[in-house]
């Protein structure tokens, strides 16, 4: 029986990413629901326009929501004989996801990918 522990890892990163993805977008409506003054006072104390940052942070938890949601379907669809090749692809992607708001969850991906590239080479995987 062949070890599944990177695909665990890949999926608890994947859960993780979806839900600081999902985190981020609430962020966004919650600034947009703050007090004018509120705001005028954060971007007087920081110095920088805040609107392009939560707008920034809105579009990233987006695109890692999407990054989750393929990478949870591609694990489906790999779980029971994946490749060398997936494990490439599940790292590529784990790397985008760190970049766009997944945080640990890519993190982890990441980490899981590597380990499957690893393991298929020392199992000759092709």
């Amino acid at each position: 029986m062949k070890s599944k522990s990177q695909i665990i890892l890949i999926l608890i990163g994947v859960i993780l990413g979806l839900l600081f993805s999902i985190l981020g977008i609430g962020n966004y409506f919650w600034f947009k629901s703050m007090n004018q003054e509120l705001k005028n006072e954060f971007i007087s104390l920081i110095g920088i326009n805040l609107e392009l940052m939560v707008l920034w942070s809105l579009i990233s938890s987006i695109i890692g929501l999407v990054l989750s949601i393929i990478i949870i379907f591609y694990i489906i669809r790999i779980i029971r004989n994946p490749t060398k090749i997936d494990f490439i692809v599940i790292t590529v992607l784990g790397c985008l996801g760190l970049f766009f708001s997944m945080s640990v969850g890519g993190i982890l991906v990441l980490i899981g990918g590597i380990i499957g590239i690893v393991k298929s080479n020392k199992s000759g995987i092709a």
